[in-house]
């Protein structure tokens, strides 16, 4: 397996690389004040997620940016994780011979149903993760408007 370490987020660091990137863009059009409400506002909208009624007044509820992103690395990530685990040389002699072969239908059911039971087990996962970045975020920027 690859490195699987978690980098840590610093949402400083980055509000600080991103005025730095825009400042030399565009100047100091943007007052300080500005640019930490600005900061504020655009991370708390990456990680929350909102709640849409449609004209049947049925709710549903669109994933934060993060969400769609981690969702998309964690998939890619099950995917290539479980194509190199029935790849492997074990795995292959079986496929090889015709063993532990499925039967259609559940083949079917597997390919059919795999990506929204996979969806759905992000989903709780990235919902729990979600909510406490986004409370580190708020955390960090407030200490950071607060200094």
């Amino acid at each position: 397996m690859a490195d699987e370490t978690v980098a840590t987020f610093d949402p400083n660091s980055l509000a600080d690389k991103l005025r730095e990137r825009i400042r030399n863009s565009i100047g100091e059009l943007i007052p300080d004040a500005y640019w930490d409400q600005m900061m504020k506002t655009e991370i708390t909208r990456f990680f929350s997620s909102e709640t849409a009624r449609s004209y049947y007044s049925e709710t549903r509820v669109i994933p934060s940016g993060f969400t769609e992103v981690a969702q998309k690395m964690l998939a890619d990530d099950a995917r290539k994780r479980i194509e190199a685990y029935f790849s492997s040389g074990e795995w292959q002699q079986r496929w090889d011979r015709g063993d532990d072969t499925i039967p259609a239908r559940l083949e079917t059911l597997v390919q059919e149903n795999l990506p929204l039971l996979m969806r759905e087990c992000v989903m709780l996962l990235l919902g729990r993760i979600s909510r406490n970045a986004a409370d580190s975020v708020e955390r960090a920027m407030q200490q950071r408007l607060n200094s």
